[in-house]
């Protein structure tokens, strides 16, 4: 709804996503670096967010004071390890962090779908005889 030019609820919305927009800045990508032995270590990030808000509002048609609305919004962001990037006296390499549990669980997923097909092409091949 709409209170002169203002709408409702339209400041907290404003800072919740710029709060939200905060999370994709290089500091949230690459650590700060840390020094030991002649190397320098920065770990970098996968770093994602997802957000909407939404607003309504109505006007009673039988009574010109009665008015309501409301709105609501959420978010959604993650940042996981993806690679160490180490600077030595032999030069610049990226080291890839490689997630186990998600490879095994997208393994496990993708033989379980072929397993799947399989059966359902199995089941219509012996139907079809």
């Amino acid at each position: 709804m709409e209170n002169g030019s203002q709408i409702y609820g339209a400041r907290e919305a404003h800072q919740f996503l710029d709060h939200l927009g905060q999370t994709g800045r290089a500091k949230s990508v690459f650590t700060a670096r840390v020094e030991a032995n002649g190397y320098t270590i920065i770990q970098a990030a996968e770093v994602g967010l997802s957000g909407g808000v939404g607003f309504g509002g109505s006007v009673s048609s039988t009574d010109e004071h009665s008015e309501g609305g409301g709105g609501g919004g959420g978010g959604y962001a993650f940042g996981r390890p993806v690679a160490s990037v180490i600077i030595g006296p032999d030069g610049v390499r990226v080291e890839p962090i490689v997630d186990v549990t998600k490879l095994g669980l997208t393994l496990f997923s993708a033989a379980a779908a072929v397993l799947l097909t399989l059966i359902r092409i199995r089941g219509k091949v012996k139907m079809a005889r």
